[in-house]
């Protein structure tokens, strides 16, 4: 009987490091899922922005203003790349304007050291309602 408790001992000493790894990855793939609705967000109300009239600079504005909404963690740190904003015909009404966010993240490990980055370009495209 008393090896049995020591065993679940080990047992439990084993797995407590595992299940905690588990844990931090949920956490870590949940923000990272919602950094990217977050910058998906930004690029629907830049482009709607545009597709209203609003100038590139004030779309810059817009998008710079809500980047404060992306989470930074211990292993995962984010970054916005600089901004497209493409209209091929020009502002003309029903033709398309496209916001392109490319959103760069890349993962920490011991000591703050960089191991991987990675870039996703976030698009948003709509028709142009004023000029």
């Amino acid at each position: 009987m008393k090896g049995e408790k020591g065993q679940s001992m080990i047992e439990l000493a084993f797995f407590i490091p595992i299940l905690v790894t588990f844990l931090i990855g949920v956490v870590e793939i949940g923000l990272l899922f919602h950094n990217y609705i977050m910058v998906l967000s930004i690029s629907r109300e830049a482009a709607r922005a545009g597709s209203i009239g609003e100038s590139d600079e004030e779309i810059c504005a817009l998008i710079a203003e809500a980047k404060g909404a992306l989470v930074n963690t211990y292993f995962l740190k984010w970054e916005i790349g600089e901004i497209e904003i493409e209209t091929p015909a020009g502002r003309v009404v029903g033709e398309p304007i496209g916001v392109i966010i490319p959103l760069r993240f890349y993962l920490t490990f011991k000591y703050g050291e960089e191991a991987t980055r990675f870039s996703v370009p976030v698009t948003c495209v709509m028709r142009i309602q004023k000029a």
